[in-house]
């Protein structure tokens, strides 16, 4: 898959397990990761996240097409740097600890 493929891949795989947990967190990531919005800068409804994608997929292989558990892999690492870097404590904001202990915990989405 292209990274654009991968993005939409796992976009539509984590919008169902939103659709089952209506987990907070999650909804914030996949509002960035939007790719039905596309812009002028990148493939996602927030250009940065497109970009975290691309750093998150190249942490993961060089390859410009991935396998799908290299696309899981890739959400996972893009999961925990946006907790590390946006989670607020004092809400639910980017709140991803659940949903990435679930995704570990299944080995595959």
């Amino acid at each position: 898959m292209t990274h654009k493929e991968a993005l939409i891949y796992i976009f539509d795989i984590l919008n169902k397990y939103w659709g089952e947990t209506h987990d907070e967190g999650l909804g914030d990531l996949l509002s960035d990761l939007n790719p039905a919005f596309p812009n002028d800068v990148g493939i996602t409804a927030d250009p940065a996240a497109w970009y975290d994608w691309q750093k998150a997929i190249k942490g993961v292989t060089p390859c410009d097409n991935i396998t799908e558990e290299q696309a899981f892999k890739a959400i996972i690492v893009l999961m925990k740097n946006y907790y590390k870097k946006f989670h607020d404590p004092e809400s639910k904001f980017f709140d991803l600890k659940e949903v990435i202990e679930h995704l570990e915990k299944q080995k595959r989405i």
